[in-house]
């Protein structure tokens, strides 16, 4: 790396720094500082673990590692390495792990060959510790890399402590909490009060044999819902079959539902139906209010009996299905229009679990944002970008006609726009790619504010920098973050 890439990398580190100000997860904040720092030193891995066991807020981030090579990492918090700087609070560089005596005999260094290492403790006491390992081409950090991640370890402690603080206190008023303390639900994202709502529903519903019900905006994530039911409940460990009754051609919708049996009609083959597909489990039918009159009384008599009788069948089989349907359309409107069988809605309305819209729920729109970017970069096999907060507040005022679903696509394409160009944030312009410039944000105000100042102050004192921090009451270091950040002289 030549000098000026060096200066390059270094200035858009500190106006990563900047461009953080608002940012309110401490784990957004740490990936994309790491990203900056693995990027300036030409690492092959970074690392960053933070703790605070006053709130037990943990947070560990890697870059270019694999889940082994984290794993050993994570050891090295309490055997290794990191545990040395820790312990002794101070900055750890050595040229080579396995040829220096204070570290050669340690497990984790032999065990995955560690060579050049630099680490500095987060704060006095520590709450975390910054890690780089490895360089490209064989070569070590220096002094100066050491001096670097000294720097960056100071200004960032003041932030992380009151990122960890906020995060606590998010936590506590998190509605969602106490049934994830109670149950695994990683696969529903949200803590607003409407999915509070829905998991209300589930707790109910997910131990006991009785038929649901879904209702709520197509895309909204019913069948996430469906399929949280199912994991919960006692029949998790056999089938959960799924289907759209809007997919199923009318004249194929019960031999789908209820199979066949060769020589029913010409062509026909042995199939079991969804309902003996389902066996001991689940069965979800999405947009049930598509399923077609002619077939609701037979679905019914299934559901009351427990028996399906195939098509061109004469004997019934018994069945042990759990039902679970969705619907974006009001049921009771067409039950009333002859659409939809009164006694098969009362049937299936015995429990019935409303799904709120985005609109809704408009303070989850950034976690499923982050999640959806998290789950393309990984289907795209490229580094997770970040979302930059006019990003984000450009996905929350947005309107979602099509819901969950169309933020996803949406996420997922300005990942793919990001990779194509090497970015590494998400910007509004990702997004949106057709839509008209969109207005500065706050955070965007902001900082042109500040740019604008230091100009003039650099212009007024004759750039004396001692003069301008001063005036400004700036502390050095972090005047000089913002110069660099903007790139004044």
């Amino acid at each position: 790396m030549t000098p000026l890439e060096r200066a390059q990398r270094e200035a858009a580190l500190w106006r990563t720094l900047v461009q953080l100000g608002t940012e309110v997860e401490p784990e957004r904040y740490v990936r994309a500082v790491l990203r900056g720092l693995v990027d300036l030193l030409d690492a092959r891995r970074g690392y960053v673990a933070l703790r605070d066991d006053e709130h037990g807020v943990r947070v560990h981030v890697s870059e270019g590692c694999s889940e082994d090579q984290e794993h050993a990492i994570r050891a090295a918090l309490s055997t290794g390495i990191i545990a040395t700087a820790l312990e002794e609070g101070r900055p750890i560089r050595t040229e080579s792990a396995l040829e220096d005596s204070r570290f050669q005999k340690r497990p984790s260094v032999v065990r995955h060959r560690i060579e050049s290492v630099l680490c500095a403790p987060l704060g006095k006491p520590p709450i975390g510790v910054l890690y780089v390992q490895g360089r490209s081409g064989g070569r070590v950090f220096d002094t100066d890399d050491e001096t670097l991640l000294v720097d960056l370890a100071g200004m960032l402690e003041e932030p992380l402590r009151a990122l960890q603080v906020a995060a606590v206190r998010r936590r506590r008023v998190d509605p969602t909490q106490p049934f994830r303390d109670r149950h695994d639900l990683s696969r529903l994202i949200g803590r607003s009060e409407a999915i509070a709502t829905v998991l209300e529903g589930v707790e109910a519903v997910y131990p006991i044999d009785i038929d649901v019900l879904l209702t709520g905006p197509s895309g909204s994530g019913k069948n996430v819902v469906a399929r949280l039911i199912h994991d919960l409940s006692p029949r998790a460990e056999r089938p959960f079959v799924e289907v759209s009754c809007t997919s199923i051609p009318e004249n194929l919708v019960e031999a789908e539902l209820f199979g066949t049996v060769p020589g029913a009609y010409t062509g026909a083959v042995d199939r079991k139906g969804l309902l003996r597909e389902a066996h001991g489990g689940t069965l979800f039918l999405d947009e049930i209010g598509d399923l077609p009159l002619s077939q609701q009384g037979r679905l019914l008599r299934a559901l009351e009996s427990r028996e399906v009788v195939p098509v061109g069948g004469a004997r019934p089989t018994r069945i042990d299905v759990r039902v679970v349907a969705a619907t974006h359309v009001d049921l009771e409107e067409a039950v009333d229009q002859k659409r939809f069988r009164g006694d098969l809605y009362s049937r299936l309305h015995a429990f019935p679990i409303r799904i709120p819209g985005l609109e809704e729920r408009p303070e989850d729109i950034e976690l499923l944002a982050e999640a959806f970017c998290t789950m393309a970069a990984r289907q795209y096999k490229c580094q997770r970008p970040t979302i930059s907060p006019g990003a984000v507040a450009a996905l929350t005022t947005a309107e979602w006609p099509r819901q969950v679903r169309e933020l996803r696509h949406v996420v997922e394409s300005a990942v793919a726009r990001v990779r194509s160009t090497k970015e590494l944030t998400i910007e509004v312009r990702h997004l949106f790619p057709g839509s008209r410039a969109a207005p500065l944000t706050w955070q965007e105000h902001t900082r042109e504010f500040q740019r604008n100042l230091l100009r003039r102050k650099l212009e007024q004192h004759g750039g004396d920098l001692n003069k301008v921090r001063e005036e400004l009451d700036l502390s050095r270091s972090y005047l000089y973050a913002l110069l660099k950040a903007f790139d004044l002289p």
